[in-house]
């Protein structure tokens, strides 16, 4: 794993420990996120550097552009990262979950408003 990779697995583990929220098998799920932030971090700056298109030459050689290989593999990594963020409870959603069942109150406080 690269520097980002391993950044990522360490803010994202303390943030587990700090909250009580670290188990056992946690690691693994922390190392899936940390993998896909950093893939998802390479692909984009690969399409930063290469550009939205590429050529591409067909069987009749004609050559025409056509949109990055890459663009419709980044929306996958970030679906994955937020999906594993969530089994973590690290999400709004979840956390806003945890702390209803933690506190039996369901209520949204912009009603009040």
């Amino acid at each position: 794993m690269k520097k980002v990779g391993k950044d990522t697995w360490i803010r994202i583990w303390s943030v587990l420990e700090r909250e009580g929220k670290a188990e056992i098998n946690d690691p693994i799920v922390v190392e899936a996120i940390a993998f896909s932030y950093q893939m998802f971090r390479e692909m984009a700056a690969n399409v930063k550097k290469e550009g939205l298109t590429m050529e591409y030459t067909n069987k009749a050689g004609a050559t025409n552009l056509t949109k990055h290989t890459l663009i419709p593999e980044i929306p996958k990594y970030l679906q994955q990262i937020r999906q594993y963020l969530g089994e973590l409870g690290l999400t709004g959603a979840s956390r806003k979950k945890l702390q209803e069942e933690l506190t039996g109150d369901s209520e949204d406080d912009f009603n009040d408003f």
